[in-house]
């Protein structure tokens, strides 16, 4: 009698290789994600900004999986690093000679930004803001005059004003809708309800497991966001709304079936 197949890598290795495996629309948001980058070190380039590499790499932290969260997120970073450059300039005076007040204002604008960051909506943002208001700040000890460090302030304004004009309009162009990826994930927890059904073997029933673990929170959040967006009618959303709440019973059933 032959032997039974197995899988002898360690299940870390096997964790870390199913992290890796290719995933509906995650092919589109790598594109989308180098496209930003991309555009962005060239306008970097064109303008001659300095720090090009800060200024790309920040795009790693606006860019997100529908267009609806990107273009947000890239208008509350602009705002956000706009008011804390201002405040900049209101005490840059204070700073700009002085070593130890600028390590305090550092201290003072890092503890206030992550402070926001775990106790509000800010938590996707704040991070990076606080990042650029502290590079601001270090900024001020190279450039003495003050001519030099009101143009340093201006350029860390453009860290964010770049990476997020560039995303706001990559995410217009081709930036899928949160109803799109809404709708994509109930379509891919049915095919692997169907395929459980019709193949029930290990694949189709780690793949269901997989999906039910997931749950459905990020697809209401989705909803939401296309609600808010006004770009569906609200007899669709209220059908995906329906779904949604449906999937997880339907899963459960397969899997009781089976």
């Amino acid at each position: 009698m032959a032997a039974l197949a197995v899988d002898v890598r360690p299940v870390p290795v096997r964790r870390f290789l199913s992290q890796l495996a290719p995933s509906a629309g995650r092919v589109e948001f790598a594109i989308r994600l180098a496209i930003v980058c991309a555009l962005t070190t060239l306008v970097a380039e064109i303008y001659q900004t300095p720090e090009p590499a800060l200024t790309a790499y920040l795009g790693f932290f606006i860019v997100k999986t529908d267009k609806v969260t990107s273009i947000l997120i890239s208008c509350v970073m602009t705002v956000l690093v706009t008011i804390v450059i201002t405040a900049l300039m209101l005490v840059a005076r204070i700073s700009i000679d002085e070593p130890l007040w600028r390590f305090v204002l550092m201290a003072a604008v890092s503890f206030c930004l992550l402070f926001a960051t775990s106790a509000s909506k800010l938590r996707p943002v704040g991070a990076s803001v606080a990042l650029i208001g502290v590079y601001a700040i270090s900024e001020l000890g190279s450039a003495p005059v003050g001519e030099a460090a009101t143009r340093a302030l201006l350029y860390a304004w453009l860290f964010i004003g770049i990476p997020a004009g560039v995303c706001i309009v990559v995410n217009l162009l081709v930036g899928p809708s949160p109803r799109r990826l809404a709708e994509r994930a109930l379509a891919h927890r049915l095919t692997a309800a169907a395929e459980l059904l019709r193949w029930p073997d290990a694949r189709s029933r780690q793949t269901v497991k997989s999906v039910l673990g997931e749950g459905v929170s990020e697809i209401r959040t989705w909803l939401k966001l296309e609600r808010m967006a006004q770009t569906s009618s609200p007899a669709d959303i209220v059908a995906l709304e329906q779904a949604a709440t449906s999937i997880t019973p339907i899963l459960l059933l397969v899997a009781l079936i089976d």
